[in-house]
């Protein structure tokens, strides 16, 4: 569901969700456009100043939070999953893994000993990586995927 500019201009008009009007309407609206389209608060501002208009990147954040409310349907579908995939959880995701492998193995050992750890810890802690592994494979394909196919 796209959001169109005109529903955008008209809500920014009404005067008694917004009294005050040092930027026009138009611009307000355009600001959220833009930023509801995939660039930040602070690229949208610095596009604001190169068109000539006077607005910091708080303003844009304040004029998007101000029709969140009325736009959260949409923007909801617009935005997709939000997945928390970087380098550093990336790498945390594997790493975890064998943490708490080690941790199985460790506790396993001194409660039961080698026989302990042969039957049911090797099987246990192999399924544990395993599956973190797996997990963390798939959502760092949907994170992939989500990227650049983000509708």
């Amino acid at each position: 569901m796209e959001i169109s500019l005109d529903h955008l201009v008209a809500i920014f008009s009404d005067r008694n969700l917004f009294p005050r009007r040092r930027t026009p309407p138009l611009i307000k609206a355009l600001a959220v456009k833009t930023y509801i389209e995939g660039l930040s608060f602070r690229r949208v501002a610095n596009i604001l100043s190169e068109l000539g208009f006077k607005a910091s990147y708080e303003a844009v954040r304040d004029w998007f939070h101000s029709v969140g409310g009325l736009l959260s349907e949409t923007i909801r579908c617009r935005r997709g999953f939000i997945l928390g995939i970087g380098y550093s959880s990336l790498l945390a995701g594997f790493w975890s893994a064998f943490l708490v492998a080690w941790i199985i193995k460790t506790i396993t050992l001194r409660v039961g000993g080698s026989k302990l750890y042969e039957t049911m810890g090797i099987p246990t802690a192999a399924g544990i990586v395993a599956g973190s592994m797996i997990a963390v494979l798939i959502g760092g394909i949907i994170g992939i995927w989500k990227f650049f196919f983000p509708f």
